[in-house]
């Protein structure tokens, strides 16, 4: 997490985004473990990863390159959406994965229907396909 001010963090600051950010780490394998659980069958291999990055959005599209992922599948917003009330259909990971990722994308959508929330997020999920490769011209 940031920890924003005009001064450098103080070490107890230091220490505290350091506990933090242990503490999601814990609680986020012990979830994807669940989820990985019971998603993996016989056919299909699920792998997770837990990125710690000052833009995960950025390292997720550069990881799932690396790794050669076949599908990333993820939700629709993270812990940044705190119902203030205004409706965005995605949140910044899922449109950075949107807007500059390469691998086959599933966003399922984790917020209510809004009267006026586009159609993506009335129907619950987007599935983007990954992008052509370029051509280069002949």
């Amino acid at each position: 997490p940031e920890l924003p001010g005009a001064m450098p963090p103080a070490p107890d600051d230091v220490s505290l985004r350091e506990r933090v950010v242990t503490r999601n780490r814990e609680r986020g394998a012990a979830y994807l473990e669940l989820v990985r659980g019971q998603t993996s069958t016989g056919d299909v291999d699920v792998t997770t990863r837990i990125l710690v990055a000052p833009n995960v959005g950025r390292a997720l599209c550069r990881s799932t390159v690396e790794e050669g992922v076949d599908l990333v599948v993820t939700s629709a917003h993270g812990g940044g959406c705190r119902g203030t009330g205004t409706f965005a259909p995605y949140g910044s990971v899922a449109r950075e994965l949107i807007a500059d990722g390469s691998t086959t994308l599933w966003v399922l959508q984790d917020l209510p229907v809004a009267p006026c929330a586009d159609a993506t997020a009335a129907f619950g999920a987007v599935f983007v396909a990954p992008r052509p490769a370029p051509t280069s011209p002949a």
